[in-house]
């Protein structure tokens, strides 16, 4: 009866990620407008932070309930998942379009952020001071994009050019509040379906006597990455694949400046090493086997997205039967 219980919370929260995702890309798509910024911004900034909330709250409560490290372990696991899951499926579906500066700029912040994060993990810990080191960078970042996203043209031609959205459906006369009011509920449901398939995938690994790291960086990770997911899925199929790419880079960039900047900040978190040197450096890995691809292809092929996914599955397999063996 509890397995039941937790597929049906598990099916109830993709019917709530599915319905957040529409309107949250179709809102992204008009503030985009409004502020004459890329929806490449608008993917790594407001939707890439929106799709995150599942992550901090996770971490947010793992840390104060002393489970450190299924906190740490849920942000290398998400951003595993990001690149491997929901670049690779989305990618299998329809090939993603690399535009814009993904090459020059976002990638290689993400990239850098990345290994600094390891770097900063050697210790053994994460503390108040490298906390405050990420939130700064995540501001520098911001306000840098958001500056050469301005001072860009063609933004409306960006935004009509190529999309499935029905110009029609984007109504000029239609103000901040409502725009934002639109996302704010979004977010929300996003938030309620990721909580609903983290407790029900939480509860099920239960069950089969995971380990914390396992559940971490498995089970936990998918669930709260379902929101970069569905919102990814469903811009790749209208087209726009700026707020897709920049979603799941931008998601990577907020989890580790952002999640792991502010927990930290509250008190130093420890790190083991099994998480910075395995899990860690798959981390790493699949982040950087796609850069040659946005560079020589300016796309991520459907063959590049099944080696990533397949490379998960296989690393999932090993980490379940270390951790049931434990």
């Amino acid at each position: 009866m509890d397995a039941f219980f937790s597929i049906i919370l598990i099916i109830s929260g993709f019917a709530l990620l599915l319905g957040a995702g529409h309107f949250l890309v179709d809102s992204s798509v008009n503030l985009a407008e409004k502020l004459k910024v890329s929806s490449a911004v608008i993917g790594l900034t407001f939707v890439a932070i929106g799709t995150s909330m599942p992550e901090l709250v996770v971490s947010l409560v793992a840390v104060f309930g002393g489970s450190s490290e299924i906190a740490v372990a849920n942000v290398i696991g998400s951003n595993s998942v990001n690149i491997a899951v929901v670049l690779g499926v989305t990618a299998m579906i329809l090939p993603i379009e690399v535009k814009g500066t993904v090459v020059k700029i976002e990638w290689p912040a993400v990239f850098f952020v990345s290994v600094l994060f390891l770097l900063f993990a050697l210790d053994g810990r994460f503390s108040p001071i490298e906390g405050a080191v990420f939130l700064t960078l995540l501001i520098m970042f911001y306000s840098f994009m958001i500056r050469v996203s301005r001072a860009s043209k063609g933004i409306a031609k960006e935004l009509r050019e190529g999309t499935k959205v029905n110009p029609n459906e984007i109504k000029e006369e239609r103000g901040f509040g409502f725009i934002f009011a639109v996302m704010a509920g979004s977010l929300v449901l996003l938030f309620l379906g990721g909580k609903l398939v983290l407790v029900g995938a939480v509860d099920l690994a239960r069950i089969f006597g995971m380990s914390e790291r396992v559940i971490g960086l498995t089970i936990v990770a998918l669930g709260t990455s379902l929101p970069e997911l569905i919102t990814s899925l469903i811009a790749i199929y209208r087209k726009l694949d700026e707020i897709a790419l920049g979603n799941i880079l931008g998601s990577n960039l907020v989890n580790i400046l952002l999640i792991i900047g502010s927990t930290s900040l509250m008190g130093s978190i420890p790190v083991s090493h099994e998480l910075v040197s395995v899990d860690g450096g798959y981390m790493l890995v699949v982040l950087a086997v796609i850069f040659p691809f946005m560079i020589f292809m300016k796309k991520i092929p459907r063959f590049l997205g099944a080696i990533l996914f397949i490379s998960w599955i296989a690393y999932t397999v090993l980490i379940v039967r270390e951790g049931l063996g434990a």
